[in-house]
């Protein structure tokens, strides 16, 4: 079979180029994995607010997509337009449907957004191009396992999403939950060309070794401060716990649930990633991630893949599903439904116990290395050379 040397990796947002997040991130590793494999990349991204097109020397390509930014959401959540990001694939379509031929492989991810997806598809349709599909988040106003993202607005895109879905020459999720409420909905999706591979942590770091000893254990919790994830419902259920000190890291001073519980735990700001990590192999005991809605039980949170990285045992406050499961199941730690705050304090004072942290450790140490981003990429180059 022969292997794609080109590859078109379509993203709405890249490190230095507009966002600096976990996603991000994540999708910067999977384009260095690739290119150390021996593939070449192009990154497509929009050029947000410009009308230039611009290729970069790190053979990141920028098409144009200025637009109106609030009348575009609003036409977006009124279901006019398929994506705020339309605009942006007509634009690349027109350049892009020259550039590309049958032999090269277009990897669209997306990480909400239906965009990536469209345009994958129609380079597909009139280039006769490779197409892959990498889910990293559901679709925005799609259902997954019968429920919509947001009620309110009562957009259901499953038939929009079936129709990108049937040009795909193979569809990786980031989640069980993902894949089989997709083989659920769409009738003509086949096991054969679809699967399950999780992200995996970044850059390998070194394992916590047992702390000494303190009086207090240390929970962490660094991430985003919104209503999805609620982390206050951490120092909720745990400011009266007296061997436990809760901290948080991140850009927490906007978020109003927290400030009641000021006195009650330390707040750092946000850290630059390595330095992050540094931190909570040196001061945390556990891990704390949470998100606090049915539908997201699609998404596994990278943190708890941090957390992996650093041998540190989780608490979660999590909806049913693939992060849920792999904490309990593995024994990575505890974690129970967001709902559930009498389990999740008994959970924090369970680990209270040294020894039980330990064994999460170790469960922890024994399985990291197969949660390295190198790892889990296996499989995609895999696959992306049998096609």
């Amino acid at each position: 079979m022969n292997t794609v040397k080109k590859i078109y990796y379509l993203s709405r947002s890249y490190p230095n180029y507009f966002d600096t997040g976990g996603g991000a991130l994540m999708r910067q590793a999977q384009v260095e994995t690739l290119r150390r494999n021996g593939f070449e990349v192009i990154v497509v991204l929009p050029n947000y607010g410009k009308n230039t097109l611009e290729l970069k020397t790190d053979n990141t390509l920028l098409i144009p997509f200025k637009h109106f930014e609030r009348f575009t959401y609003w036409k977006h959540r009124k279901g006019i337009i398929d994506c705020f990001l339309d605009k942006w694939v007509k634009n690349s379509i027109i350049y892009l449907k020259n550039k590309i031929n049958k032999n090269d492989l277009v990897f669209a991810t997306t990480g909400g957004e239906f965009g990536t997806l469209k345009l994958g598809s129609l380079l597909k349709n009139v280039t006769g191009c490779k197409f892959i599909i990498n889910y990293h988040d559901p679709i925005a106003y799609t259902s997954m396992n019968g429920v919509i993202s947001n009620n309110s607005i009562n957009l259901n895109k499953d038939k929009k999403e079936g129709q990108y879905l049937k040009n795909a020459d193979f569809i990786i999720t980031s989640s069980d939950v993902i894949q089989f409420s997709l083989l659920q909905k769409h009738s003509f999706l086949s096991k054969d060309k679809i699967r399950t591979n999780y992200f995996g942590y970044l850059k390998s770091f070194q394992a916590q070794q047992n702390r000494h000893n303190n009086k207090k254990i240390t929970i962490v919790y660094g991430g985003s401060f919104a209503s999805l994830q609620q982390p206050d419902l951490l120092i909720k259920v745990a400011k009266n716990i007296k061997e436990v000190e809760v901290v948080y890291i991140g850009n927490h001073k906007n978020y109003e649930p927290l400030k009641k519980y000021k006195k009650y735990c330390t707040l750092l700001p946000a850290m630059p990633y390595e330095k992050y990590l540094k931190y909570i192999q040196k001061n945390a005991d556990i891990g704390f991630v949470s998100l606090t809605d049915d539908y997201y039980g699609a998404c596994v949170p990278s943190k708890l893949f941090e957390y992996i990285n650093v041998g540190l045992p989780i608490i979660g406050a999590l909806p049913k599903g693939d992060a849920n499961n792999i904490i309990n199941n593995k024994q990575y730690g505890l974690s129970c439904h967001f709902s559930d705050e009498e389990t999740l304090r008994k959970n924090i004072i369970k680990l209270i116990d040294k020894n039980k942290r330990n064994h999460y450790r170790q469960k922890i140490k024994a399985d990291r290395e197969k949660w390295n981003i190198e790892n889990r990429m296996k499989e995609i180059i895999s696959i992306i050379k049998s096609l």
